[in-house]
C-alpha cells in the first residue's frame, strides 16, 4: 500500500509540474506575441516608410556579405523613393529631393566599385542616409548608424 501511495504521489507531482500555468499578470515574451497593441507607425505605413524599411533590411544583409569578404552582387536601385508618399507630406520639402539624388548617386557608385572598395562605397550609401535624416526624420538615424561597417 505505501508504494502505492508513494507512486500516487509522485505522478501527482510530475502531473502538477507538466501542467505548470502562468501567473496573473506575467507579460507574454515578445516571441508569444502575435497582435501588437498599436502598429509600427502610429500614423500608419507611408509608401516611403515601408521603402525605407526594405532599404534597410537590404542594406543589413549587404553588411553581412561584406563582412563575410564576399562581393556583393546586383543592387537594387530605390529610385521610387523619388515618388512613394511620405507620411507627412512635409518631409518632401526642396531639401529632399537633392539628398535622395545624393543617395542614389552612391548607390550606383557602389554598383561600379571594385571588390575592394566595396565597403568604403557602402559606408557611403550608409552616410548618405544619415546625412539626409539630419535634415528631416532624425528619429530612425541610430538604427542607420548600426548598418555602417567598422573599417
Amino acid at each position: 500500500m505505501n508504494k502505492f501511495f508513494f507512486f500516487f504521489l509522485l505522478l501527482s507531482f510530475f502531473w502538477a509540474c507538466a501542467n505548470e500555468t502562468k501567473p496573473t499578470g506575467t507579460l507574454p515574451k515578445e516571441s508569444e506575441v502575435t497582435n501588437p497593441i498599436a502598429p509600427l507607425n502610429p500614423n500608419g505605413d507611408s509608401e516611403l516608410a515601408l521603402l525605407m524599411r526594405k532599404m534597410e533590411a537590404h542594406w543589413k544583409e549587404t553588411r553581412k556579405i561584406l563582412e563575410d569578404g564576399q562581393s556583393i552582387g546586383e543592387i537594387p536601385q530605390f529610385g521610387n523613393m523619388l515618388t512613394a508618399t511620405p507620411t507627412d507630406e512635409s518631409m518632401k520639402d526642396e531639401n529632399f529631393e537633392g539628398f535622395a539624388r545624393a543617395y542614389l548617386s552612391q548607390i550606383n557608385a557602389l554598383g561600379q566599385a571594385n571588390p575592394e572598395a566595396q565597403k568604403q562605397a557602402y559606408n557611403n550609401v550608409v552616410n548618405a542616409c544619415i546625412v539626409c535624416h539630419e535634415n528631416s526624420c532624425s528619429g530612425p538615424i541610430p538604427r542607420i548608424k548600426k548598418l555602417l561597417i567598422s573599417e
